[in-house]
């Protein structure tokens, strides 16, 4: 996958994008050794957003560690250290990225970056489910001209895929 990305099509992994790249971007000679740097480094940086993803949401310090540690102990988070070429960590690392920035507030231009991201990962159908949490934290934030004004950008952005 990391040693030619553009032309590596074998199922299931031919549509993971965003990490092959990223490893053969890095220029290790042996890419298991980059795909292994790659998992552990987006499940710290997944820690870490964790962490102030609860800490946004209301939890004490206490209980954002002991919620950090319990996702950093799970069985789920060590086979994705372990075989980083099933798991996809990167894509758990934008995802929570992505909801922090939800939760922060953070503009769209954002909202779209992380989200395109997302979606060249192995996981990245999940944005679809997202998309109504974004639009509903936001309905009560907007004025009635700027969700006509964010309607109609949708209508145009949906008319041009299609087009």
């Amino acid at each position: 996958m990391a040693e030619r990305p553009a032309v590596f099509t074998v199922a299931p992994w031919g549509y993971r994008v965003l990490v092959p790249s990223v490893v053969h971007a890095m220029g290790f000679r042996n890419v298991v050794r980059g795909f292994k740097i790659v998992s552990f480094a987006s499940m710290v940086g997944a820690g870490g957003l964790l962490f102030l993803f609860l800490r946004r949401r209301g939890a004490t310090d206490l209980a954002a560690l002991l919620g950090t540690a319990l996702f950093v102990l799970s069985p789920p988070v060590a086979r994705a250290v372990e075989t980083p070429f099933f798991q996809e960590p990167v894509a758990i690392l934008l995802i929570l990225a992505l909801l922090l920035g939800i939760e922060t507030g953070a503009g769209w231009g954002t909202l779209a970056l992380l989200s395109a991201l997302v979606t060249l990962t192995k996981d990245g159908a999940i944005v679809l489910t997202l998309v109504p949490a974004v639009l509903l934290a936001r309905w009560r934030e907007t004025s009635w001209v700027e969700r006509v004004r964010i309607g109609e950008d949708m209508r145009k952005t949906m008319t041009c895929r299609q087009g």
